[in-house]
């Protein structure tokens, strides 16, 4: 693991960049990349705006929801499918700075296929969390 480190600080280094070593950084394995970022904006509520495209429930492992929700953040969320939409309406039903849109995102106009998996309590949820009910 150590070649592997200088091999790819050695290369970094020869194209102009430096590697180095952030304080308050969380302990651990985990890492939070998007909180990293947030935690370092140096704005807030009305003054930030976030756009998501396929923002499912709105809560379900949403990365943007807690910033939405505890910062004020203004949002466009884009959700195609109508069960999910429905579901989002409902999490951002209060919410007056965050705008819903219930379409496909493509590079044309028209009508697409969407897929997604069908809502089976016998199926494991990502990464084995599932919620009880």
């Amino acid at each position: 693991m150590n070649f592997l480190k200088y091999w790819l600080q050695s290369l970094l280094m020869k194209r102009g960049f430096i590697i180095q070593r952030l304080g308050g950084m969380p302990a651990g394995n985990e890492m939070n990349i998007l909180k990293l970022l947030v935690d370092r904006l140096p704005v807030d509520g009305a003054d930030f705006t976030v756009v998501q495209i396929g923002a499912n429930d709105g809560k379900s492992r949403d990365p943007v929801y807690p910033f939405i929700m505890e910062r004020g953040w203004s949002g466009i969320l884009v959700e195609p499918i109508p069960s999910m939409f429905e579901k989002l309406s409902n999490t951002y039903r209060d919410v007056p700075n965050v705008k819903l849109e219930n379409c496909a995102i493509a590079n044309t106009d028209g009508t697409v296929k969407m897929y997604r998996v069908v809502e089976d309590d016998s199926l494991p949820e990502y990464q084995g969390k599932r919620k009880k009910q």
